[in-house]
């Protein structure tokens, strides 16, 4: 059996706009195969360390959205907030909490 190794691609993002940032990357590599590693832009680090970083940051800035897409529950777990329908007839994004 030849199993085929995953291609790498290495990218360098700035700290700067993180999310908007990860958006971009990730529609532009969301449907590739390819393993992204992410280094920062005049960081010393490549490899895990700096990926698994970016991811944490990510994961971090999504969750914490002032658009509160998220509501949190008694015991802290995370689920997606409900869209107020009416909400849709004023073109207005208000959120039922």
């Amino acid at each position: 059996m030849n199993a085929g190794k995953l291609k790498r691609k290495k990218i360098r993002v700035s700290r700067e706009n993180i999310l908007e940032n990860a958006i971009i990357i990730f529609g532009s590599f969301g449907d590739s195969s390819s393993k992204l590693e992410f280094e920062y832009i005049s960081e010393e680090g490549t490899g895990l360390g700096p990926t698994l970083e970016y991811y944490s940051i990510v994961i971090d800035e999504f969750v914490a959205l002032k658009e509160k897409i998220w509501r949190k529950t008694d015991n802290h777990l995370l689920f997606p907030s409900v869209i107020n329908p009416e909400s849709k007839k004023t073109n207005s994004t208000k959120r039922i909490y």
